[in-house]
């Protein structure tokens, strides 16, 4: 029985190689269109970073919220601009009231 056995597996060893050729066990990327990238970690961290939806997507909001905080600073900046022109407006009005009557003496000094 033995020897039968051995007989078995001399004839499987011959007809292996004829019906899986030697390529097919081979650990190569398979041929075809698609190529592989062959990446180093770094580079592959960096790809993955820049491709990653979910960090595009947090910039974008962080881009638009930068967009909106400024676009609010400078309707409160026209707001500040038209106050400090009513200020100085009311303060020369004040100033030459004060020189008609003639109190321009007094002004700061506490009555």
């Amino acid at each position: 029985m033995a020897a039968s056995l051995r007989r078995i597996s001399l004839l499987l060893l011959a007809i292996m190689p004829a019906t899986f050729p030697a390529e097919s066990w081979s650990q190569q990327p398979p041929a075809g269109p698609t190529a592989t990238l062959r990446l180093t970690l770094k580079e592959a961290v960096q790809l993955a970073l820049k491709q990653n939806p979910q960090k595009n997507i947090a910039h974008l909001l962080v881009s638009e919220s930068d967009r909106s905080s400024q676009l609010a600073l400078s309707s409160l900046a026209v707001e500040l601009l038209i106050l400090a022109r009513e200020n100085a407006k009311n303060a020369e009005d004040r100033v030459e009231h004060d020189v008609s009557m003639g109190d321009i003496a007094t002004c700061g000094q506490g009555h």
